[in-house]
């Protein structure tokens, strides 16, 4: 399985209006829309993060700075090769900012795969905040870098410092991300079975075949994967007992 940990930065929609207190934008008010100052990404096994910005097509950023078509041709190009993504609250914004922009862009529609949506995951427990910044808090995890006020505004009329510094505060997330995703993985309900993927009996959570077996409920063997500790059942057979019998 190709898990891709994903996310976006886009800068914020320009307009007209005469107060700040009970204001009924039209679309006719708007100067300028939101666009993707930039996308940064990982796969699973990557040490490293990877981005990409208007910045990357220096003859179209100072022709047209909001023209973000490179960022959602690459972004396109590495979803099509995933066969799962992850993201914080991608469901919710990510990834209906990419769909708007693949149309805008007339690319080929998106043979989605797998989404995990590590924000969702977040509402199966009580915890007080379900910002990406404050669950690495408070689980201990990889602290998320701050960013300047206004620094998206700036970015957004296309000051190459900004820029930057956006890039920079984007990419700090990626590794945050996948902390939280493979710690919380074990514990949440919705997630791709590896045992498609696998093609040999493996934890559904995370592949291993390191497992212990933790007696029988309903008919079915109980186990539970020792590296991430996900607890799972699986018929009464002797598919297991050569590969996963472990101490």
């Amino acid at each position: 399985m190709r898990v891709l940990f994903l996310d976006t930065e886009n800068a914020p929609n320009y307009g007209t209006f005469y107060g700040i207190h009970d204001q009924k934008i039209r679309y006719s008010d708007i100067i300028s829309e939101w666009f993707f100052i930039c996308a940064q990404w990982a796969w699973m096994d990557d040490k490293k993060v990877s981005h990409i910005s208007v910045l990357d097509d220096v003859k179209m950023f100072i022709k047209d700075h909001t023209n973000d078509k490179i960022i959602v041709e690459k972004i396109h190009n590495l979803i099509s090769q995933a066969d799962l993504i992850v993201g914080h609250n991608i469901k919710g914004h990510d990834l209906k900012k990419i769909k708007a922009k693949i149309v805008e862009h007339r690319l080929p529609p998106l043979d989605m795969p797998h989404v995990i949506d590590t924000y969702q995951w977040s509402k199966e427990f009580g915890f007080t905040s379900r910002k990406l910044g404050d669950l690495c808090k408070k689980l201990g995890l990889q602290d998320k870098l701050s960013h300047d006020p206004g620094i998206f505004q700036r970015a957004g009329q296309g000051d190459v410092l900004s820029i930057r510094k956006v890039i920079r505060y984007g990419k700090g997330d990626i590794m945050t991300l996948k902390e939280l995703y493979l710690l919380l993985r074990p514990y949440a309900k919705n997630h791709p079975n590896m045992n498609a993927f696998k093609g040999f009996p493996c934890c559904p959570r995370c592949a291993s075949v390191k497992m212990q077996k933790r007696g029988i409920r309903d008919g079915l063997q109980r186990f539970q994967c020792v590296p991430c500790r996900f607890n799972f059942s699986d018929k009464l057979d002797k598919k297991y007992k050569p590969t996963i019998r472990f101490k």
